[in-house]
């Protein structure tokens, strides 16, 4: 998981290192992201066709700056000529937003011995003087 500010904040980065660990040469065509907003981006952006040796590196970066608060996820795709096939990483990361943002978790649907969706006990305004 990666933490991030929102839109023009403090990105997150986590570097990645694709290594063929195999004893033959290993193409991987393309690294996509998918299933996920515009949040997560990898550099270098596309491949077009890496030829890795054996025991040979690719450095990967991926950025996380969201542009709303709250939970993203996105798959990190690699698609290579290994026995393997194409290789997913499960991504996420969580958007903090830089000017704040107040978010109430009410654990079973109650907040304050009622349900969320009932009905006010009291409405109006107190009398002057008066506790609630």
């Amino acid at each position: 998981t990666v933490v991030g500010d929102g839109d023009s904040g403090q990105a997150g980065e986590v570097e990645l290192v694709l290594l063929n660990t195999g004893d033959q040469d290993l193409i991987v065509s393309d690294i996509v992201l998918s299933g996920g907003d515009s949040s997560f981006r990898v550099v270098p952006a596309a491949t077009g066709g890496v030829l890795l040796h054996p025991s040979e590196q690719l450095p990967l970066k991926v950025i996380f700056d969201p542009l709303s608060s709250g939970a993203h996820s996105a798959t990190l795709e690699v698609y290579n000529d290994g026995l393997g096939g194409t290789y997913e990483l499960d991504l996420s990361g969580f958007g903090l937003s830089p000017s704040g943002d107040l978010v109430v978790e009410v654990a079973d649907g109650r907040f304050g011995g009622l349900a969320v969706s009932a009905l006010p006990l009291w409405t109006g305004r107190p009398a002057a003087g008066s506790e609630l």
